[in-house]
């Protein structure tokens, strides 16, 4: 599940100008729910979310003063746990994605862009980026540019096992396991993604998505 949050660090990003760097895409309060285990047997489908992904780690940037954060992140869908350790699961990443570049990083070969030249620049890459429209503005001497996800629908199968410790482990075939906290508490399943599993452990991602059980 951690690969639909990973999924926005090529989007924002290949629409900077050269030289700009991102610190951080998700809500700062996002947190990780508690682990308790569970039988996670059965058909669930997302009732809410709130991811946070550090991607600092990830960046060598000439221009740490430009960040990227995400407004109104959301996934949806349905995930399904089978008796004979069997997942499958279709769900939704959309939002905005909102990238504030300061005034030392609009000068590119020695050109310096305005927030309407930087909106066109933009507005050039949409579709490459996985965007429907983006527009920016002036802010604090530099420009902070909204940029709209065309929803991505990722659909995935592979097998999982539990632990008593309230460890979920997903692998899809001939991929790198993807291991999660979660708790089952009636018709409710929390899952919080590890901060260093998966296949691109150099971001750190953090917060729960929130099931219930169909």
């Amino acid at each position: 599940m951690k690969t639909l949050a990973l999924g926005l660090l090529g989007l924002g990003l290949g629409l900077l100008p050269s030289g700009c760097g991102s610190t951080e895409l998700g809500d700062e309060t996002c947190t990780n729910a508690k682990a308790c285990g569970g039988d996670v047997t059965g058909s669930w489908k997302v009732s809410s979310s709130c991811l946070t992904v550090n991607v600092m780690q990830m960046m060598n940037s000439s221009c740490p003063g430009a960040t990227a954060s995400v407004s109104g992140f959301k996934i949806d869908g349905t995930v399904s746990y089978g008796a004979d350790l069997t997942y499958t699961s279709m769900l939704t990443v959309s939002g905005n994605v909102i990238v504030t570049e300061p005034a030392s990083c609009l000068t590119v070969q020695g050109i310096t862009l305005t927030c309407a030249q930087l909106q066109q620049a933009v507005q050039a890459n949409l579709a490459d980026g996985g965007f429907s429209s983006g527009t920016c503005a002036e802010a604090s001497g530099g420009c902070s540019c909204t940029l709209v996800l065309i929803p991505d629908t990722t659909t995935e199968s592979g097998t999982y096992t539990t632990s008593g410790a309230g460890v979920l482990t997903q692998t899809v075939a001939g991929g790198t396991p993807d291991t999660s906290d979660y708790c089952v508490s009636g018709s409710r399943l929390t899952v919080s993604p590890h901060a260093s599993s998966g296949a691109s452990s150099a971001a750190t991602v953090t917060g729960t998505i929130t099931f219930a059980k169909q």
